[in-house]
């Protein structure tokens, strides 16, 4: 007993001192470590639930814009076809017009209408 008594002897306050820091900062250190390793485990958890999400909301607008294409490609030969009819009633109409526009008729008058004439 008498030896481990000199043993501590031979450390001074100086010595203990330094000690006390060294552990101080060991141990503020792996407060540190651990605190970062949680923040980061933390942080990549929120960042995979926000990826999921996002390629969740992607896809659905993905499938919005293949109906809104689908949408607009009916529209436009929905479109087309109307134009054609419209082409083909403003012929007839131009037909018409060039008929009674012809000499012989004046301009107010319709066959049948103001006076019996033969339709052409």
């Amino acid at each position: 007993m008498r030896n481990h008594l000199r043993m501590l002897r031979h450390f001074s306050i100086r010595d203990l001192l330094w000690l006390t820091v060294v552990a101080a900062v060991a141990v503020g250190w792996f407060q540190e470590q651990t605190t970062l390793a949680r923040r980061m485990a933390d942080m990549t958890q929120r960042w995979d639930a926000k990826e999921k999400e996002l390629r969740q909301h992607l896809a659905m607008l993905q499938q919005k814009e293949k109906i809104v294409d689908t949408t607009l490609e009916a529209y436009r030969q929905m479109n087309k076809l109307q134009d054609e009819r419209h082409a083909r009633e403003v012929a007839r109409l131009n037909a018409q017009l060039d008929q009674f526009m012809r000499p012989g008729y004046s301009f107010e008058a319709e066959p049948g209408v103001y006076f019996l004439a033969p339709v052409r």
